[in-house]
């Protein structure tokens, strides 16, 4: 397999436009035509995680968060961000960041990190996501090939739906010029035309694709269509919640998640003795998110990186906050993203082997 083909894998399961704009993600060092035989999925590029990866033999490290992250204006080996990015290159190793398209997209970080905190049926707490309306006006007679195209390109879907479209019936006029070539007509001759117009959903990520589909199915020479840029909600976005099987107390919930994150200690603010039901959970840097969960009237949020004054907000707050930590709570990254990738591999018959960094650890100790 070669690195374009994993990119596209890659794009498949965490597409880069879901990705926050002061993100990083993707291939960050490498060539697409570079050959992949192993890959080694951390949560950070360390120097001890690089150094494992040379003397494993790997060609390729994937990562939940970027080693270049801000704009680099020197790769200096006297720094430690140098020192690895010169490693990487030495060595021929490519490397790839999945961040927040992996903690947004449908089936990544969040959803498993609300799976292992025992939510059945999670929904997105912060949803809206930017999408495209497609409108194309199309001869009737071939509707259903433009819309066959469309939705094989990956328009029409929305949530568990597929084919979703709308379609309006109407009468096209036009008169074709001097140097057309219409479909039908003659030049110089105003033709009417029975028509379709077809809308469809579309997520910005597939927009270049569909509309490519659409073009190549449509008869006319130059077909008439729109994309308009609007808001979807539902699909993707930070944050993940619903309920739990059974409800459990405050204090015994918090027991339960410190063995299913597999966790030394949390932290939580509220009554052990509150009943817990509904609960929120947002993986990484989610303290912002903790006013959400209070205005939902969720009876716990789960998260990490929480601030001072959202604590003290906490305490004064009916809505239990659980800190499990950041790496707590996006070490998980490497087991959800090794299941998507290991079932791809399998589809595609492909052998790549997938490992584990064996050396990452926590940064912190605990006395």
């Amino acid at each position: 397999m070669q690195i374009k083909e994993l990119m596209n894998i890659l794009e498949d399961i965490a597409p880069v436009t879901l990705a926050e704009s002061y993100d990083n993600p993707g291939l960050l060092v490498g060539g697409e035509d570079s050959t992949v035989k192993t890959i080694l999925i951390a949560l950070d590029l360390t120097e001890a995680i690089l150094k494992e990866a040379v003397e494993k033999g790997v060609d390729t490290i994937i990562t939940h968060h970027p080693i270049i992250f801000h704009p680099v204006k020197s790769i200096n080996t006297g720094f430690v961000e140098g020192r690895i990015l010169c490693g990487l290159i030495k060595n021929d190793i490519n490397y790839i960041a999945m961040h927040t398209n992996m903690d947004k997209c449908k089936g990544g970080l969040n959803d498993y990190l609300a799976e292992l905190a025992g939510i059945k049926s999670a929904k997105v707490m912060e949803d809206e996501t930017e999408c495209y309306q497609i409108s194309v006006y199309v001869p009737s007679t071939y509707a259903q090939v433009v819309k066959s195209a469309m939705f094989d390109a990956g328009a029409g879907l929305v949530g568990d739906y597929k084919g979703c479209v709308f379609e309006t019936s109407g009468t096209g006029e036009f008169e074709p010029m001097e140097g057309a070539i219409p479909f039908t007509g003659q030049v110089g001759k105003t033709e009417r035309a029975e028509e379709v117009k077809l809308e469809v959903y579309c997520d910005t990520y597939r927009l270049g694709k569909v509309i490519c589909a659409m073009r190549s199915a449509h008869p006319y020479e130059r077909p008439v269509y729109y994309a308009f840029k609007s808001r979807s909600y539902g699909e993707y976005g930070f944050g993940r919640y619903g309920e739990l099987e059974k409800a459990m107390s405050l204090k015994e919930y918090c027991a339960f998640l410190k063995d299913a994150l597999n966790l030394p200690f949390l932290e939580y603010i509220g009554d052990e003795k509150k009943m817990i039901k509904t609960v929120g959970v947002c993986s990484g840097a989610g303290g912002d998110m903790y006013e959400t969960a209070v205005k939902m009237e969720l009876d716990a949020f789960i998260t990490g990186d929480i601030k001072h004054n959202v604590a003290v907000f906490a305490s004064d707050n009916d809505t239990a906050l659980i800190n499990s930590g950041h790496y707590g709570t996006e070490v998980i990254f490497k087991n959800i993203l090794s299941s998507h990738l290991q079932n791809r591999f399998n589809e595609l018959k492909c052998s790549v082997n997938i490992i584990y960094s064996q050396v990452e650890k926590s940064p912190w100790s605990y006395v």
